[in-house]
């Protein structure tokens, strides 16, 4: 099974007072997941990628503080059951 998972997000202002230094450019985030599993679902295992095109955009800034992007990583899940 696979998944793609995409998040547009507009541009943006995210500092309170509305200045004009906390703009935030339009992004898109995307993620991806692939995995095998058993149709009882008894096993299954994924690797899940977060972010899989590296976005940078910050995600918020104002004067004087800004939030980094979340980075990209990947993940291998394994999930069973009795």
């Amino acid at each position: 099974h696979t998944s793609l998972n995409s998040a547009y997000n507009s541009k943006f202002n995210s500092d309170n007072p509305l200045s004009s230094y906390g703009w935030v450019d339009d992004s898109i985030t995307t993620d991806f997941s692939i995995g095998i599993g058993k149709l009882d679902k008894r096993f299954d295992v994924n690797l899940v990628v977060k972010n899989i095109f590296n976005d940078q955009t910050y995600q918020s800034q104002t004067w004087n503080s800004w939030t980094p992007a979340l980075p990209r990583f990947t993940q291998l899940v394994i999930s069973g059951k009795f």
